[in-house]
């Protein structure tokens, strides 16, 4: 099993709706979906949105990433999917979830003022701005989310 390691940018095809509490509705249902159907496949990873942009990393075995992301590529809830940082795995960095949900959060803002980057555009960031997000909420634990 060869595994890999992949992450995406694109932006949102929708109108972000208002958020009461919880996770915006169409990111909700993508969130939801990605949980069950990565699971199955032993994919894991991080979903972020802000900005009607989204990133993603995944990890799992290469032919279960690129069918997911072949998937994600032609879903009409994106546009302008551009891949980031693509490469083997020796083995899985992330194994306790099947993706996380992250948003916009204090440490994301954090992480963009570094780079002095005042909006989330994640298809303009380096390969070590994309380990570097992955890594501040992916390689914590993981907190209780509320999906609305």
């Amino acid at each position: 099993m060869s595994l890999i390691r992949l992450a995406y940018a694109s932006e949102a095809t929708f109108s972000a709706q208002p958020v009461d509490k919880g996770v915006e509705p169409n990111v909700a249902r993508i969130l939801m979906a990605s949980r069950t159907n990565n699971a199955k496949s032993d994919i894991v990873g991080g979903l972020y949105y802000g900005d009607d942009r989204f990133f993603q990393y995944l990890e799992g075995e290469e032919g279960a990433v690129r069918a997911l992301y072949d998937r994600i590529a032609g879903d009409s809830r994106h546009r302008n999917v551009v891949t980031l940082l693509e490469e083997p795995l020796q083995a899985r960095t992330f194994a306790n979830w099947s993706m996380k949900y992250v948003p916009l959060s204090s440490d994301v803002k954090g992480f963009l003022n570094r780079h002095g980057m005042k909006l989330f555009r994640p298809s303009d960031f380096t390969r070590d701005q994309c380990e570097e997000l992955s890594l501040i909420h992916i390689s914590e634990p993981t907190r209780p989310e509320r999906i609305s």
